[in-house]
């Protein structure tokens, strides 16, 4: 008589509890699948930022180009040989090659969403391109040539948009410059000369830039 109360107390605090445990597995995950973000590139590069004597005439970013993608370093890894798609886009600000490089990632179902800028633009400035996330592929990767530069290019790598279960509002990345590891030169108006073999893509350290001075941002705000 005494027993079936206590066992229904018991089975009850299970039950509740196991339910709340549900509760907190689904706050993993934003209730929306799939958003929309702008991704702004506010460019800060310029002879007062960056001082040198080799600063270029005419300094200016190629069109943003990225990838919406699940797995990190899809567009590149530092450490590692640079892709076709990096290689042309570092030398010559050409998106084509990498926009094809993240269509067949897309084909395989890694990635999400391959996306580019419109123009290449003077910098200081700034420039604008919206993209579509999901919550199966919530990092994104972007970049941009230095321009003009040997094999010089700014990126945000693996930006995750989902933070705590939820989009976020928005973010901001802080660029700062990268070598591709496929031309020798050393300054910006550097001859063509092929890096053979090729070298790993590196963080830069020079005294073209300010160390611990970024070139700009790239902020990702949420579309509502």
């Amino acid at each position: 008589m005494f027993f079936k109360p206590i066992f229904f107390i018991l089975s009850l605090v299970f039950l509740t509890s196991c339910g709340k445990d549900s509760s907190s597995d689904l706050q993993d995950e934003p209730e929306i699948a799939e958003t929309t973000y702008t991704i702004t590139f506010n460019a800060t590069w310029d002879a007062t930022t960056h001082p040198s004597q080799d600063f270029p005439d005419d300094p200016h970013f190629s069109p943003m180009v990225g990838l919406v993608h699940q797995t990190p370093n899809q567009l590149f890894e530092l450490g590692s040989f640079a892709s076709p798609g990096i290689k042309l886009m570092a030398e010559t600000g050409n998106p084509t090659t990498l926009i094809s490089e993240g269509e067949d990632l897309i084909n395989k179902k890694t990635a999400h969403h391959v996306f580019r800028a419109g123009a290449a633009f003077d910098s200081p400035g700034q420039d604008e391109v919206t993209i579509k996330v999901h919550k199966d592929f919530s990092l994104v990767s972007v970049t941009s040539m230095i321009a003009p530069s040997p094999d010089w290019f700014v990126a945000a790598m693996n930006v995750d948009l989902i933070e705590k279960g939820q989009w976020l509002e928005t973010k901001v990345v802080e660029l700062f410059p990268y070598d591709a590891g496929t031309d020798n030169g050393t300054s910006f108006a550097s001859p063509d000369s092929i890096t053979s073999p090729p070298a790993d893509i590196t963080k830069i350290s020079s005294d073209l830039f300010q160390p611990d001075v970024p070139l700009g941002t790239f902020t990702f705000t949420l579309q509502k």
